[in-house]
Order: structure tokens, then sequence, then C-alpha cells
């Protein structure tokens, strides 16, 4: 069973709308882009793949090709190095504050939660993306935040 799943999951991996134009714009602000990924690697590189996003992506990093996974800061600085960044000129985009914005935030990350609900932002998340639609003002907005740091 977990053989079918492996090789049929990604056909039903459905992307959010808005994701595509997100990536297409940070690809054309210049900004290098990293995946890092809770999972096994076969299985979350074939789901990255069949969304269509592998291209936009200069690393990618899931938890099962290192044997550690988020919120492990190993998992981020792995990410990091092979990038060529600073944590300070980054911003992690994650949809779980415990294993996503937390961790990156301690980092000293600027962080954006991606939340469709209602529910209020934490003080140490930056900024919350409800749709990806709203991607480049927020992103304009964590932005200015960096510049007046």
């Amino acid at each position: 069973m977990l053989e079918y799943f492996d090789q049929n999951f990604h056909r039903y991996s459905v992307r959010f709308d808005g994701v595509i134009e997100a990536m297409e714009f940070l690809r054309s602000q210049g900004v290098g882009i990293a995946c890092v990924t809770n999972g096994r690697d076969f299985f979350q590189r074939n789901k990255i793949e069949a969304l269509g996003l592998s291209a936009y992506f200069e690393v990618i990093v899931t938890s099962g090709e290192l044997g550690v996974k988020k919120p492990d800061p190993v998992i981020f600085n792995t990410a990091l190095a092979k990038l060529g960044a600073d944590t300070k000129d980054c911003v992690f985009i994650g949809d779980n504050l415990k294993a996503d914005i937390q961790p990156s935030n301690s980092l000293g990350m600027k962080t954006i939660w991606v939340d469709g609900s209602v529910t209020e932002k934490p003080e140490f998340v930056d900024a919350k993306l409800t749709a990806y639609m709203d991607f480049e003002k927020i992103w304009s907005a964590v932005q200015r935040q960096c510049s007046n740091e």
C-alpha cells in the first residue's frame, strides 16, 4: 500500500491558486528560493515536481535526505548553506507555526505565515498570508520591515 501511495499521491496534489505567480514574482526580483520540507525524500521531490514547482527552487532540502526534520535548526541551516544565504537576509514562508515559523524566527529570519483562517497573527510572526493572490503586497511589507532595521 505504501508503494502505491508513493507512486500515485503526487498525481492528486493540487497547487494553491496564485503560487506560480508568487514564484514568478520572486524570480523577477532575483530572489534565491529554497524549499525546506519534512518527509521522505523521494515522496517530497515527486510532489514538488508534480506541482510544477521544482524549477523555481535553487535548493530543495528534505528531512528524509538529512535524517532530521523541522523544527530542528540543522535542516534550516543546511538549506541556508546550500543557498549561500545569511539568515538576516532571508524570509521563511511556511504554514506551521511550530515547525516552520518559530524555528526560522529564532534563527533570525523574517517570517510569513501561510494561514487561510481568521486566526489572529501571533506576535512573533512578521506577516500573515491568507491567499497567494496577496503575495506581492505581503512581500513588499516584509521587505519594508527589513529595510527599516
